[in-house]
C-alpha cells in the first residue's frame, strides 16, 4: 500500500509537470508580443528622454544667450508643438520670456490663447499629424518672424489600456502622434532650419 501511494504521487508530479509545458507550448507569441511591447516602450521612453535632455539643454543655452545679448537683436523663431500644457506651455513661457518669436502648436487653441503671452506669438490649432496644415502653419510664422531657430516637438498622447481590451485604433493614434507628429514636424522646419 505504502509503494502506491508513492506512484500515485510520481503520476501526479508527471501530469503537473506536462500541463506546465502544455501552457508553455500554447502561448508563445503572446510572451513574444508582450516583451516587444516592452522594449518597444523602453525605446520610446528612452527616445523621449533623450530628446527632452537635449531640448532642455538647448533651451538653457538660449536663454543664457538670450540675456547676455542686447535687446535690439532680432530673436530667431521658435515653434513648439504640444504647447497648450505640460512641458509645452513651460517652454512656451521660457521662450517668450526670453523675447523670441513663438509659434505654438496643439490642438486645444483655447489653451494657448489662455497663455496670454505678448504679441510675438502665434497660436495655431494644429493637429500634428495633419502634415499639409502643419506646413502651412510653420510657413505663416517663417514668413511673419524670419527662418526656425529651434522645434521643441513636444505633441504627444499616450492611451493607456489592456490590449486585450483597448481599441486598435488608439494605439494607430498614438503611433501617428507620437512618431508620424515627430517626423512631420521634423521635416516641415528643415528647410527653414537649413537656410
Amino acid at each position: 500500500m505504502r509503494k502506491y501511494g508513492i506512484r500515485e504521487k510520481e503520476k501526479e508530479k508527471e501530469k503537473e509537470k506536462e500541463k506546465e509545458k502544455r501552457k508553455k507550448k500554447t502561448y508563445p507569441c503572446i510572451f513574444s508580443f508582450f516583451s516587444f511591447l516592452s522594449v518597444a516602450y523602453r525605446y520610446y521612453c528612452l527616445v523621449f528622454h533623450i530628446s527632452f535632455i537635449c531640448s532642455t539643454l538647448y533651451i538653457k543655452t538660449q536663454l543664457q544667450m538670450a540675456s547676455s545679448s542686447s535687446s535690439t537683436n532680432t530673436k530667431p523663431l521658435v515653434v513648439i508643438t504640444g504647447a497648450s500644457s505640460g512641458i509645452g506651455e513651460a517652454c512656451a513661457r521660457s521662450f517668450s520670456a526670453a523675447g523670441h518669436p513663438l509659434l505654438l502648436i496643439a490642438r486645444r487653441l483655447d489653451r494657448l490663447q489662455a497663455l496670454n503671452l505678448p504679441d510675438n506669438v502665434i497660436c495655431a490649432q494644429v493637429d500634428v499629424t495633419d502634415r499639409p496644415k502643419l506646413k502651412a502653419a510653420i510657413e505663416d510664422a517663417v514668413e511673419k518672424f524670419g527662418p526656425v531657430d529651434c522645434l521643441v516637438n513636444n505633441a504627444g498622447v499616450m492611451l493607456l489600456g489592456k490590449v486585450q481590451t483597448q481599441d486598435p485604433e488608439e494605439w494607430q493614434r498614438m503611433f501617428d502622434v507620437n512618431l508620424m507628429g515627430v517626423l512631420n514636424g521634423t521635416h516641415v522646419v528643415l528647410p527653414s532650419m537649413s537656410k
